[in-house]
């Protein structure tokens, strides 16, 4: 149209109007807090996780795969069970199960702790809040594992569904569960 404007003239950095401007002002792009938090969260999960698949062939990982079975072990012989383990293969008797990439703390752990240093708090605090959630989650794997080749010997038909469905779906709320926690700790103790 000669001389006339053809609407309103946006320029960089400032909110759109329509649909658009709307899910802006609502938080749903990196621009807001959350959605910043949200981005830099993915993106360090996903850098996490390609160096879990480049390491997995490795010597290190292949001996803490071995440390997450034996930790299990000393689980359930503490608990009177006869397992044993070698390398990552654990048994109570003579049923076994392989620890293979997934079936370790590491994933979990990778979650918990990479939102944690994300969100706000001292270091000193974020490194004491990483440490006790790698514990907890290493310390429940091993309950995990061990029930897994309990499930194996005493209940076969229901060692699928505990393997794929049950302890996934556990160690997902067990993070969560942690973050909140930590959430609801770091909110307390902010000055007022």
């Amino acid at each position: 149209m000669p001389g006339g404007s053809a609407g309103p003239v946006h320029h960089a950095g400032e909110r759109g109007i329509g649909a658009s401007g709307r899910a802006q002002r609502a938080g749903w792009f990196p621009s807001h807090r959350g959605g910043r938090f949200l981005a830099r969260y993915l993106a360090a999960l996903i850098a996490f996780e390609v160096a879990l698949v480049l390491a997995t062939p490795s010597a290190a990982y292949r001996a803490y795969l071995a440390w997450n079975a034996s930790l299990a072990r000393a689980l359930l012989a503490l608990l009177g069970f006869d397992a044993w383990s070698s390398g990552a293969e654990l048994y109570v008797g003579q049923t076994g199960i392989a620890v293979l990439r997934s079936c370790d703390a590491a994933e979990p752990c990778g979650m918990f702790v990479i939102a944690v240093l994300l969100l706000p708090g001292t270091w000193k605090r974020k490194l004491a809040g990483a440490l006790a959630g790698v514990v907890a989650l290493h310390a429940l794997n091993a309950v995990r594992l061990a029930s897994l080749v309990l499930a194996q010997r005493s209940w076969p038909a229901a060692f699928t569904q505990l393997h794929l469905v049950v302890w996934p779906l556990a160690m997902i709320a067990v993070v969560v569960a942690g973050l909140v926690l930590w959430g609801r700790l770091g909110a307390r103790r902010r000055p007022s």
